[in-house]
């Protein structure tokens, strides 16, 4: 295909020689065109570039034939085109399939170039005829420097005409044409205030937009992964932005902000329900810092999206609140730790323990306090102090169990055990020789034999026992002689005390002298006291509603110490007993649920609730709180009941107006092979060659000419032969491609508020119906915004898909969930709190003079708090005593 210069350079060649020659030239050969300028935007590689041509001819001319709905231009037909040309304001755009379009006065048509030369009989197609354009002029500019040649007319290229050449526009042409963010901000960082600024900031704002909802549609997409792409919802943000940098709002960009807005309140959701499990954490005394770690995420992502937003600074205040009581406790650790009050330092960050794990600033606290106590443990060490060094080191394990602490701990305690026990040793001798000087040989023995049987062992100690021995014997005999007269049967307390005193005596002294005589006594008092522990044991159970159960349970455990004769009616009364010690024993509680709504709505939610709180509590606290359910029987009344009732539970949907929003989906059609149709037209004009011989053939036959008729059989044969290989050729080749191809759709978006109020008020009350702390109240007010999305198609190109909106009445449900939540953190808050008000119902009980209710109170009490020399337990245990003469009650587990 000739060049411009090539072209221009022939055609003067020859003009000059028919002058030489002496021939005549007609004035019009010589007529000058009118000069074209033009702007040529063509692909290179993924991007466009541009030149600007003057004296732009399009095969040496300006003249172009326009297709006029024809398939096939052959030599015969191609003159008769209609003829156009081309003039400024025109454009010229060559397709994917090679079709050349013409854009001139708001219309497309389809051309084919001028001054072309046909040879082909069977013609060609017009995308074929645009392959032979050859562009002509000279460039005048160009945006890529190692351009030498005007670029082919190629599939993807376009050419304006312009009245004269511009840079500016050339640039426009090259961004327009690329289509890219990239290429419309280089556009407008070269002309920021250019004629077409304003049309280029639109459109780069469409594509802005573009971008942020296909961002935005990947990250609701990945809602559905494990870890949601929270990346491509910050990446949706910041094309919002620059779509309303670059032009005013319009539809599409209020609907993707609108979408960006729904996705961070449901973060803030996220967010605050982190918060929700992180507090829940805290008072359970669980792992879960990394709840905060993860509000604090959403927070950041929040301030990313709209930090002036009131979910924003709502969810920023959570996190605050929680990271300012953390920090102060951190601070108040130190500043104790410092000041040498370890206990109150652990006491700061205890709350945090569980956290050691996740959060280093913890175990860092903790290793300080661990060490603290081991340096004050080898101090006490040096000061000769091994009770405080095992005090310090089993604080020090307290912390931190650690493999070394162990054998310091053992250590220490042997080396304790040793100096306690040579101290007790020798204050005992003491005492003992002081009584045995006084003649009190009862008492010197005594005093020895009330050491531990391991101080008893050692060897002064031994030798003084068996030296007091006989003399302790026969004294202790007298006055076990004594007090069985005295106390001939047991009707009090006191009573019982002097008939166990004997009891205690005759088996001292049978565990000395094995005489056998002194066996029918201890069988005898035995029995006495099983009796009267059986008989009380009976009388405190059988008070009504178990109101005395614990304190019977107690005598007939007392009773089955002594290996009674009785022993099969105290374990039948036992097994009689103990569905109701069982309940009574621990801290028992029922929870049950009212619904006051009178409303369908969140229909079940009392009982689901009931259920959902009893088996939280059975799970969180299953070893100190018995839950009984409503559809439970009891051996008796429950020790307090949660009773509560649901005043609201109702959702709503404000549905708002439906909105015409337009996307893209992708579609397939079938592009036919550009050589096949070529193919297949030879093989049709092959086909009509064949028929046109045939008809030949018969009427040579008519005609009995054996010449003309052996003439028309090889013509036919001939054309049979180009019809079987034009097939053939047509065949082998693929007729069409599938060819996927983007096309513009509408939906309709509509956006749905969902609204709910969940109350629910519960009181903990005692045996007498009487609240156990104030009434507690769980309100909660959600809002939640969920786009309904009708029509969307499956092959969407432009990130928008289908969003489950849920029904009324699964938010709702999803709602009174949270509620549950809420309400079982509260409920386990108030249950803890229930041993200070049983110990205040004891003292109130004691002072009143209801020594049966005093006991049973001070009984439960000890049994549901931690066994420690606390102030409270001695003065409940001292009670049990004086009163019941129950010695050591609750120092060990109750017995069931």
């Amino acid at each position: 295909m000739a060049s411009s210069s090539s072209f221009l350079g022939k055609a003067s060649f020859c003009v000059a020689a028919i002058v030489l020659l002496g021939f005549s030239v007609p004035a019009f050969a010589f007529a000058k065109q009118p000069e074209l300028s033009a702007i040529e935007v063509y692909p290179i590689g993924d991007s466009q570039a541009y030149v600007q041509i003057s004296g732009f001819a399009l095969n040496g001319k300006i003249e172009v034939h326009l297709c006029g709905g024809v398939q096939t231009i052959s030599k015969s037909n191609y003159s008769k085109l209609p003829k156009i040309d081309l003039a400024a304001g025109m454009s010229l755009e060559r397709k994917k399939d090679g079709v050349l379009l013409l854009s001139h006065e708001g219309k497309l048509d389809c051309i084919v170039p001028g001054n072309l030369k046909l040879e082909k009989a069977e013609g060609e197609t017009p995308a074929e005829l645009a392959e032979r354009a050859d562009l002509s002029g000279q460039i005048a500019s160009k945006s890529v420097s190692t351009t030498e040649s005007i670029p082919r007319l190629t599939p993807g290229v376009k050419i304006v005409l312009v009245p004269t050449l511009n840079t500016e526009l050339a640039e426009f042409l090259m961004a327009d044409r690329a289509g890219t963010i990239a290429s419309w901000r280089a556009y407008l960082g070269k002309y920021p205030a250019g004629q077409r600024s304003g049309e280029a900031k639109t459109s780069l704002s469409v594509l802005y937009v573009q971008d942020g909802q296909v961002a935005l549609a990947a990250y609701q997409a990945s809602l559905k992964a494990p870890q949601p792409d929270y990346d491509k919802l910050q990446k949706a943000k910041f094309s919002l932005d620059s779509a309303m940098a670059s032009a005013p709002s319009n539809p599409a960009m209020d609907a993707l902000a609108q979408g960006i807005k729904q996705e961070a309140r449901a973060l803030n959701s996220k967010g605050q329900s982190e918060i929700v499990l992180y507090e829940k954490a805290l008072a359970n005394r669980t792992s879960g810092y990394s709840h905060l770690l993860n509000a604090e995420d959403f927070y950041h992502i929040m301030l990313n999206l709209d930090q002036k937003a009131p979910e924003t600074l709502s969810l920023g205040d959570a996190c605050k609140k929680q990271t300012d009581f953390r920090d102060e406790r951190f601070v108040n650790f130190q500043e104790n730790l410092t000041a040498n009050r370890p206990d109150q330092a652990y006491e700061a960050i205890k709350p945090f323990v569980p956290f050691a794990q996740e959060y280093p600033r913890v175990q860092k606290a903790l290793d300080a306090l661990y060490s603290y106590h081991v340096d004050q443990g080898k101090k006490d060490a040096e000061k000769n102090d091994p009770q405080g060094e095992v005090s310090e080191f089993k604080k020090a394990e307290a912390v931190e169990s650690t493999p070394e602490i162990k054998p310091m701990i053992e250590a220490a305690e042997e080396q304790a055990k040793i100096s306690a026990d040579s101290a007790a040793v020798t204050m005992a001798l003491n005492k003992s020789r002081g009584a045995e000087d006084d003649k009190d040989y009862f008492k010197a023995y005594e005093v020895l034999y009330a050491l531990t049987p391991s101080q008893r062992k050692m060897a002064p100690v031994a030798e003084r026992l068996e030296a007091l021995q006989e003399r302790y014997v026969s004294e202790a005999l007298k006055r076990a002689a004594e007090l069985q007269r005295t106390y001939t049967s047991i009707k009090n307390v006191s009573d019982e005390r002097g008939v166990q005193s004997a009891y205690n005596l005759y088996s001292n002294c049978y565990a000395i002298t094995e005489n056998p005589n002194l066996k029918e006594h201890i069988r005898s008092l035995g029995d006495d006291l099983s009796d009267y522990y059986l008989t009380q044991a009976k009388h405190f159970v059988g008070l009504s509603s178990g109101t005395g159960v614990n304190v019977g349970w107690y005598y007939m455990l007392k009773a089955l110490q002594l290996t009674p004769s009785n022993v099969s009616d105290i374990h039948a009364e036992m097994n009689a007993a103990k569905a109701a010690h069982d309940v009574r024993s621990r801290l028992s509680i029922s929870a049950s649920f009212s619904d006051q709504t009178l409303t369908t709505e969140g229909a079940n939610f009392a009982e689901r609730l009931t259920n959902f709180l009893a088996t939280g509590l059975e799970n969180h606290s299953s070893d100190t709180v018995k839950v009984v359910r409503p559809n439970e029987s009891p051996g008796a009344p429950p020790n307090f009941a949660l009773i509560g009732e649901v005043v609201q539970n109702t959702a709503s949907i404000t549905a708002g107006d439906k909105n015409t929003k337009s996307s893209m989906y992708r579609t397939q059609h079938e592009l036919i092979n550009p050589e096949w149709s070529a193919a297949d037209r030879v093989y049709q004009n092959a086909s009509i060659s064949l028929t046109t011989e045939q008809q030949g053939l018969v009427g040579a036959q008519a005609s009995h000419k054996k010449k003309e008729i052996a003439e028309a059989r090889r013509r036919v044969d001939d054309a049979e032969k180009k019809v079987e290989a034009a097939r053939d050729k047509r065949d082998l080749l693929q007729k069409s491609s599938p060819e996927e191809t983007g096309l513009p759709y509408n939906y309709t978006e509509q956006v749905n508020r969902f609204t709910a109020t969940v109350e629910v008020r519960f009181v903990i009350k005692n045996t007498t119906g009487t609240a156990v702390g104030p009434p507690i109240q769980v309100l909660v007010k959600p809002e939640k915004i969920y786009t309904k999305l009708e029509g969307v198609k499956e092959s969407d190109t432009m990130g928008v898909h289908d969003v489950e909106v849920p029904t009324n009445a699964a938010f709702l449900a999803e709602v009174d969930t949270d509620v549950s939540g809420q309400v079982l953190k509260q409920a386990t808050e108030a249950i803890a709190g229930l041993p200070a008000a049983v110990l205040k119902a004891a003292d109130s009980n004691a002072a009143e003079g209801d020594d049966q209710g005093a006991a049973e109170q001070y009984m439960l009490y000890l049994n549901s708090t931690e066994n420690a020399e606390t102030p409270e337990r001695k003065r409940a245990q001292k009670y049990l005593l004086d009163t019941y003469n129950f010695q050591s009650y609750g120092e060990s587990a109750p017995q069931t």
